[in-house]
């Protein structure tokens, strides 16, 4: 069972659509602090985490689902944040 935490529309799309695929069970929540509520009420295989996503920031999530063992947790950093690095 996978969580995503993302909120670009088209990407949470794309996981929505793609993972079952791969025979994978996927939540989609666009909201960190909604993210770290379902991370802490149900058990997951994976956490997929945008670093930008809004409300909380993704390293703080990462790091208290790390703290916690509930996961393991995959970080990015989106489209619009390489870009501005750049």
């Amino acid at each position: 069972k996978i969580l995503a935490i993302e909120d670009s529309r088209d990407i949470a799309h794309l996981l929505e659509l793609h993972l079952p695929d791969l025979g994978c069970e996927v939540d989609v929540v666009r909201d960190s602090c909604v993210g770290l509520e379902r991370a802490f009420g149900t058990p997951y295989d994976l956490i997929i985490l945008n670093l930008m996503v809004p409300g909380m920031e993704g390293l703080d999530i990462c790091r208290r689902l790390r703290r916690h063992a509930l996961a393991t947790a995959f970080c990015w950093r989106g489209t619009a944040a390489l870009n501005a690095n750049t």
